[in-house]
């Protein structure tokens, strides 16, 4: 009876592991299944669950059924591939898997590789991803698949990795890296094939074959990138390199050099103007296309076109006919005459209004482009910009305005996913051609706008989405930096910092003392791209693309919203031909209103009367300057203000964003009619874009504030003797951080630098989590307005043109504040000094330039004074905003700047200083209190505008 009961038990048992497995498995095909219904619903995150749960269920059978299990870790890559919505931790994740499958197995497919590869691909380069590719390569290697393309593409990806592939093959496999660059560059992955590109040269280099063509091929292909995305300066370096080295080659003749030729001359055309060395080169390549290929060959008729372009761009149309009329010969009679040929040639009949041929030729080629990239790519874009400005001049108005309507979505698209797509330089210089294309929509909906009110809303979406790209990208990418709790990231990001701080340093050297610059840009090129590299490995956020209905919801019943903007009535950019308007937004409004102001000439005429500045043109802070004319304050009303006021009835609140020469104006001190400024009709609040206004003003309470005045300027040598090409001792501004750090100590924790002890260093320890609540600056500021010698005549400082930073190309570095120690830097790397061994670089050069203003981070600072002359001024760029320290204070995550449009008196500086923190302190509120400081200034100097109106709040 017993034995039997065991039977029964042990039976039981088995049946209970039979019912076990085979409910296990039915469980995992259930889910599995259900899996692949979302799947080819394409809902491939929850066809990720589903397989996720499925394998778990299989696995957990006594005996799982191995190609059950293979076609699930199939299926996990493929929903990984196809979904667009998953986050960087999922695909790692993912990927894991798979690979630790496989590596149990010691064997792969090449279908597994291709979709890990294509899934991590999403993301650029990171350290996370590393070990992954390194299994996969040892995977491929025990498969034999080292001759496989995929191989190659595993092995490119990992870091310091030496490709290990045998000799007899590197070239083939080299130009199969090349490929794999050019698919990056096609797909607009900009970063990505300039890190691809620069592997191969990486590749060469250590093989020593600076001298083979897959290295030259490499350089041209990174300048055509640079050409692309409108980074010229750095476009020509390397194209001229390739250049060179091919005719230290002898090998001046061969059709690459042609191909090299053209590409460069458009960057000179483009980038520096140089009409006479790009039809040199352009004529160049043609002879050797002539010679080496045929005419009829498409690089030939490419080259005939782009001759032609020159003469365009210059307006000579008698000079570039005959070129256009032969290569449209050579087109016409050729069947198989390529889509870009046909772009080209439809480009030149644009620029001819020849609008009757362009048309069925730029219709074709969308097509074609459409049907290979989307309609979201570049070329797409390009295209379309084309038709829509076809059907606007043959009057086609509803089709130009749906095809500009789209354009413009895809450009503030691209521009907004510029900011963790590029390093700064390429970023702005992508930034910079993507503005420059919104140009034709901008000037169809300023004309549309008779037609149709809308289209004022897709300017003033055009305005607001051109600011911030310009001034928040930097700082969106260092509070992900910040923010993400990466170690590595923030030790990157420190070495990037550190390696600023040496070009700013060694910016400031005579140029015979300029050792480490080359070493300290390739560094931060090198740390710009890993940075962004594994900020887009972590979950990638949709960027949020603001428009004016954003703003109408957040505005009240008596206020309005200005945006000015500019814009050239047609592409020769010519000063007259820049015509200022303003859109106003208001709660009721179904659209913004347009209003036309007036152009370049007539605000330099109200501005820059009689040669006599409205803001001041010298360098030092502590002279007095006249009061603005009666006259001009007429003029600005006639022309800036009395257009806007029927618009502002029970108006009582303008917010208001400037363009241009409009950052120079002093909004308040505008005089009515009646002789009351503006500012005593409505309150005025500028912001650098109007969609601030959707942030709520905030009570703030002011813990820390860091003071610097009364600075001596000679400290590193002990010397007061002042010249013209020193910087003199501000006494004023002792007093004034003396008088706020007497009102401010039993409300703030005060740190004060004064004299020898207001330092450079000092400042930079400011930096980060010790960045206060408010900062405050009393001392010199400079500024050199461009890189043309002319601009420069005027300044007091006659100063010798041995400095780099006076001509740097980047205006972030030609803004800046002076600290102790200053003058001696400035004496010998400005004046070309011969005894550079008095100045110890290293230890600091008291000169503090907009750029490193702007590699810093102000997380906690509410409110940043720059009590100096012209620190509110800096580059102009079209719509793009302000640079210089205005700029870069803001990238450094400053919420609020006050600052002076022109120099003020000592006495009345710390008047408006004392009773603007004054307020500060009793209303804690920052716009309040300025508010309150100007209207107590301006009562009590009504009659002196320069005294009062110069301070700017700027959120």
């Amino acid at each position: 009876m017993l034995a039997m009961k065991k039977n029964y038990t042990l039976l039981f048992f088995i049946l209970g592991v039979f019912l076990s497995y085979a409910q296990t498995i039915e469980k995992a095909d259930s889910v599995f299944f259900k899996g692949e219904g979302e799947y080819y619903k394409k809902n491939y995150l929850n066809a990720l669950a589903y397989y996720k749960e499925a394998l778990r269920s299989e696995m957990l059978c006594e005996n799982p059924r191995e190609d059950q299990l293979l076609l699930c870790y199939n299926l996990i890559l493929q929903a990984t591939v196809k979904s667009e919505d998953i986050s960087y931790t999922q695909t790692v994740e993912n990927c894991q898997l798979a690979v630790g499958f496989f590596k149990s197995r010691n064997t792969i497919e090449l279908v597994n590789v291709y979709n890990i590869g294509t899934a991590l691909q999403k993301f650029p380069y990171s350290a996370e991803n590393q070990q992954i590719y390194k299994d996969l390569k040892i995977l491929m290697e025990q498969s034999a698949m080292t001759n496989s393309e995929l191989y190659l593409m595993v092995s490119a990806n990992i870091k310091d990795d030496n490709l290990n592939i045998e000799a007899n093959h590197t070239s083939q496999n080299v130009e199969e890296m090349l490929n794999t660059a050019d698919s990056f560059y096609l797909q607009q992955k900009y970063e990505a094939a300039f890190a691809a590109y620069e592997k191969v040269i990486d590749f060469l280099v250590k093989s020593k074959k600076t001298e083979d063509i897959l290295y030259l091929n490499a350089y041209h292909k990174i300048g055509v990138i640079l050409t692309f995305i409108g980074n010229y300066h750095k476009a020509d370096h390397y194209l001229t390199t390739v250049k060179e080295l091919l005719e230290k080659q002898n090998k001046g003749a061969t059709v690459f050099y042609a191909d090299n030729a053209v590409k460069l001359s458009e960057v000179l055309l483009y980038g520096f103007g140089n009409r006479w060395y790009a039809k040199e080169l352009y004529l160049k390549a043609m002879d050797i296309y002539e010679k080496e290929l045929t005419k009829n060959d498409p690089k030939y008729i490419e080259a005939l076109l782009g001759m032609a372009n020159i003469h365009l761009v210059y307006n000579e149309l008698d000079m570039a006919e005959p070129y256009i009329y032969e290569a449209t010969r050579l087109i016409q009679n050729n069947e198989n005459s390529s889509n870009e040929l046909n772009y080209m040639l439809s480009t030149v009949y644009l620029k001819i209004h020849d609008y009757e041929k362009a048309l069925p030729l730029q219709l074709k080629i969308i097509k074609k482009i459409e049907e290979k990239v989307g309609r979201k790519h570049r070329l797409y874009t390009d295209a379309l910009g084309n038709v829509a400005l076809i059907y606007w001049k043959i009057g086609k108005i509803p089709e130009a305005r749906l095809a500009y309507q789209q354009v413009t979505e895809n450009l503030i698209s691209e521009i907004k996913q510029t900011g963790l797509l590029l390093s700064e330089d390429n970023r702005e210089s992508l930034v910079s051609s993507l503005v420059l294309q919104l140009q034709n929509p901008i000037r169809f909906f300023v004309e549309d706008y008779t037609r149709n009110k809308q289209a004022a809303a897709n300017l003033y979406d055009i305005q607001l989405n051109i600011k911030e790209a310009a001034l928040y990208s930097q700082k969106n990418i260092k509070n992900k930096i910040k923010g993400s709790g990466n170690a590595t990231l923030l030790k990157w990001y420190e070495q990037l910092t550190a390696e600023k701080k040496i070009i700013a340093v060694e910016m400031s050297k005579p140029l015979n003392l300029q050792k480490e610059l080359n070493s300290a840009h390739e560094k931060i090129k090198e740390l710009e791209n890993k940075i962004l590299a594994e900020l887009q490995s972590g979950k990638n956020e949709p960027e949020v693309i603001v428009s004016s209905k954003l703003i109408k919801e957040s505005l009240k019943e008596d206020e309005v919203a200005m945006e000015f903007f500019t814009f050239s009535e047609n592409e020769n950019n010519n000063e007259s031909q820049v015509q200022y308007q303003v859109l106003i937004l208001s709660k009721n409004s179904e659209f913004p209103v347009l209003v036309s102001l007036f152009n370049q000439e007539q605000i330099n005429a109200a501005l820059f009367n009689n040669n006599s500045k409205v803001a001041t043109e010298q360098l030092y802070r502590g002279s007095i300057v006249a009061k603005t004319g009666a006259d001009t304050s007429a003029v600005l009303y006639n022309m800036l203000w009395k257009p806007l006021e029927k618009e502002l009835k029970n108006i009582h609140k303008i917010s208001y964003s400037p363009a241009g020469l409009l950052h120079r104006v002093a909004f308040a001190a505008i005089l009515q009619p009646d002789n009351k400024n503006i500012s005593d009709k409505y309150r005025l609040r500028q912001l650098s874009s109007t969609v601030r206004i959707k942030d709520e003003v905030e009570n703030v309470s002011i813990e820390s504030i860091a003071l610097f005045g009364g600075i001596d300027y000679n400290a590193e040598s002990g010397e007061t003797k002042t010249d013209k090409n020193r910087w003199a001792y501000l006494p004023g501004t002792l007093s004034e951080v003396e008088r706020i750090q007497e009102r401010s100590a039993k409300y703030s924790k005060v740190k004060m630098f004064t004299g020898k002890n207001a330092t450079k260093e000092h400042f930079e320890k400011l930096n980060g989590s010790f960045s206060p609540d408010i900062l405050h600056i009393a001392t010199h500021g400079f500024y050199f307005a461009g890189t043309n010698k002319n601009n420069l005549e005027h300044l007091y400082l006659e100063l010798d043109n041995t400095s780099v930073i006076k001509w740097d190309s980047n205006p972030m570095n030609r803004s800046g504040l002076l600290f102790a120690g200053a003058n001696v830097t400035w004496q010998q790397s400005f004046t070309g000094t011969n005894d550079n061994n008095k100045v110890n670089f290293k230890k600091g050069t008291g000169i503090l330039t907009a750029y490193e203003v702007g590699s810093m981070f102000f997380p906690n600072t509410e409110l940043v004074v720059l009590s100096a002359c012209e620190t509110a001024l800096g580059d102009i760029a079209e719509n793009e905003g302000v640079f210089g320290l205005q700029r870069a204070f803001k990238s450094a995550g400053v919420k609020y700047l006050l600052i002076s449009l022109w120099e003020i008196p000592d006495k009345e500086t710390a008047e408006f200083m004392d009773k603007f923190y004054e307020n500060l302190f009793t209303l804690q509120n920052i716009e309040n209190s300025f508010s309150s400081a100007q209207k107590y200034m301006k009562t009590a100097y009504p009659e002196h505008p320069d005294k009062w109106a110069a301070f700017v709040l700027i959120k």
